[in-house]
């Protein structure tokens, strides 16, 4: 994708106060892992824009990635 959008979202069993730009920090490497996936084309400015969700309860926890293009 050349342009795209990707909206992160966090699932967690166990509910207390989270910090969310920890989370973006996180999130690097899967984001790193879309562009070398070649989903995106590079993860700049120029060619995403990214949304924090944020966080629900889960029965586990999870990460969830939608990426849509633009």
């Amino acid at each position: 994708m050349e342009k795209a959008e990707i909206t992160l979202h966090w699932g967690y069993k166990i509910w207390r106060d989270r910090d969310s730009d920890n989370f973006l920090a996180r999130s690097k490497p899967l984001i790193d892992g879309l562009t070398r996936a070649k989903v995106i084309v590079d993860d700049s400015a120029e060619h995403v824009t990214y949304n924090l969700a944020g966080f629900y309860r889960a029965k586990q926890n999870e990460t969830v990635i939608t990426v849509k293009e633009q």
